[in-house]
This record gives C-alpha cells, sequence and structure tokens, in this order.
C-alpha cells in the first residue's frame, strides 16, 4: 500500500510518501548547533568534528520527555560535537524506528535519499566548507542499515519544487518522467557492516527511552 502523511489522498501514481513526522528533530539540531557556536565553537570545524566522531558520540545521547531535552552520559572530555553528534544520530534513529514496523510489514527498502543539511546531504548553513564530510552520511547508513544516496541537488525541496512547476508547466509527462531527470545520484554510500551491532543497540536504546 502507499504511505501517505497528508489530508488528502496522494495522486502520484506509484510514488510512496511519508513524513511530517520529523521536523522537531530538525529544530532541535539547529538549536543545539547554535549554542555550541555562542559557547565558542568553530563553525568551520565544528561539523568535521562531528563527523569524525565514532557511532554513538562516545556514550552521550539525546533523552526526549515530552518537551524536555537534555543529554546523558556527558563526561569530562567530552565537547560540543558530542552533543551535536548525538542529536545527529537520534534523528537518524528516529526515521529508523518510523520506518521499522513498514520494514517488518514487508515493505521493500533498498536505499535512502538524502536531503538537507541534518542528514549530511549539504553543509547548508552549519559550517563555512562546501563539501560534506563523509562520516554524516555513512552515519545515516550505518543507522539504517540501508546504503544513502547522496543526491546531485541536495535540497529535495528545491528539487521537488522543480519537478512540479516542470509538470505544471507541460515540460514532462508525469511526475516520474520528472523525477528521472532531477533526481539524480551523485554518490552512494554503503553500510559499514562492522558497525551493524553498535547500530542495533542504538535503535533498541531509542525505542526503549
Amino acid at each position: 500500500g502507499e504511505l501517505w502523511s497528508g489530508p488528502a489522498p496522494a495522486s502520484f501514481g506509484e510514488a510512496r510518501i511519508m513524513g511530517g513526522a520529523l521536523g522537531g528533530t530538525g529544530l532541535l539540531l539547529d538549536a543545539t548547533i547554535s549554542e555550541a557556536i555562542e559557547q565558542g565553537s568553530d563553525p568551520g570545524t565544528l561539523i568535521d568534528a562531528v563527523a569524525a566522531l565514532p557511532l554513538g558520540a562516545d556514550g552521550v545521547r539525546v533523552e526526549h520527555h515530552g518537551e524536555e531535552v537534555r543529554f546523558s552520559g556527558t563526561r569530562d572530555g567530552h565537547v560540543d560535537a558530542h552533543r551535536v553528534r548525538a542529536v545527529m544520530e537520534y534523528g537518524a534513529l528516529a526515521v529508523a524506528a518510523l520506518l521499522a514496523p513498514a520494514r517488518a510489514a514487508g515493505l521493500p527498502l533498498s536505499e535512502m535519499w538524502l536531503s538537507g543539511p541534518a542528514t549530511g546531504a549539504t553543509s547548508g548553513l552549519y559550517a563555512t566548507q562546501l563539501s560534506v564530510p563523509r562520516g554524516l552520511p555513512q552515519m545515516r547508513a550505518d543507522l539504517l542499515g540501508v546504503p544513502v544516496v547522496l543526491p546531485r541537488i541536495p535540497e529535495a525541496a528545491a528539487a521537488g519544487s522543480a519537478a512540479l512547476a516542470g509538470l505544471g508547466a507541460g515540460l514532462y509527462a508525469s511526475l516520474s518522467e520528472a523525477a528521472e531527470l532531477i533526481a539524480v545520484a551523485e554518490e552512494r554510500i554503503e553500510p559499514n557492516s562492522g558497525s551493524a551491532a553498535m547500530a542495533a543497540s542504538l535503535l533498541e536504546q531509542f525505542r526503549r527511552a
């Protein structure tokens, strides 16, 4: 069946759409990065430091209870990058947990396309460099357990707007045709098999929280 979070039936043919449940994780990431920069972290090196950390953020975790968000597992030696990494992993784990029932019910998931700064598809406003450290999309691949794809246009909203505009202008016969021409893969990153046990442990901790 089709996955659709909108108030009306999806009219996109064979497309499978799911969304609307993860906006809060992006806001939390924005707030955590802004706080880190306000406290003196260099925005030009912060994301590189985040990407270099191991899966699990050296034990730092996000705990979210209602409107209260706090970090657990912090100790001497942990820095702003650990908290930012924990929030990024929290967002990836939220996606994995959201997809788990659908995957258990038989929904095939062979890859995940990434979009925006929170996923590691683009640096956005989070860093001064134009390229994204490979460790960020690699973290997504490891936690999701499937390959992730970095698109040539890393902002899905912009690509989608272009596709719909072209469809409305009659440049494309269907949304599928527009997507094939606009949504072009730039790079595909495979999950690291050596991280599978840690990823499973983190997902189980997320579910119990």
